[in-house]
């Protein structure tokens, strides 16, 4: 959204010229060279993409999953990405059925997967496989050099 900014004037929606495809609203800012970062969701996968802060498009990479998920955020972990993979099935169309959710299956038995990506190529590093559980929002990530802690 367009905002002027004497009158915070909603001035109408803009694609920031390069934008074509579903984009979160949950971008993360690279602290070391103000690079922005975020997900998208292109049915059944997921796309990763990385922009200047002047939203020229600098890379972007399919992820694929398991399943059609609503992956709503992801982390920014130093040298990292992480994105969660969660045990259920996203039923977009029956979110708009009377008295319905938007998750249409979710698999107690399943797993949670992590994905962790380099951020510079978005080269994957290891997927882990955990207990299933499910989280909104992560408010920060931090990762040592040699990868042996992620944070979030």
């Amino acid at each position: 959204m367009k905002i002027r900014k004497k009158d915070l004037f909603e001035l109408g929606y803009d694609n920031y010229g390069s934008i074509k495809r579903a984009y979160s609203a949950h971008p993360k800012t690279d602290p070391e060279n103000g690079d922005i970062y975020n997900i998208g969701f292109v049915p059944p996968n997921l796309q990763l993409m990385k922009h200047t802060q002047e939203m020229k498009p600098i890379a972007s990479t399919t992820i694929k999953l398991r399943c059609m998920q609503g992956i709503h955020d992801f982390a920014l972990a130093g040298d990292y990405i992480v994105i969660f993979e969660y045990p259920f099935d996203y039923g977009l169309m029956d979110m708009f059925k009377p008295a319905s959710h938007m998750f249409r299956t979710y698999d107690p038995e399943g797993t949670t997967l992590i994905h962790v990506l380099r951020k510079d190529d978005f080269k994957p590093v290891k997927t882990v496989e955990v207990e299933p559980f499910f989280a909104f929002h992560f408010a920060n990530g931090y990762s040592t050099k040699d990868l042996s802690l992620i944070h979030i």
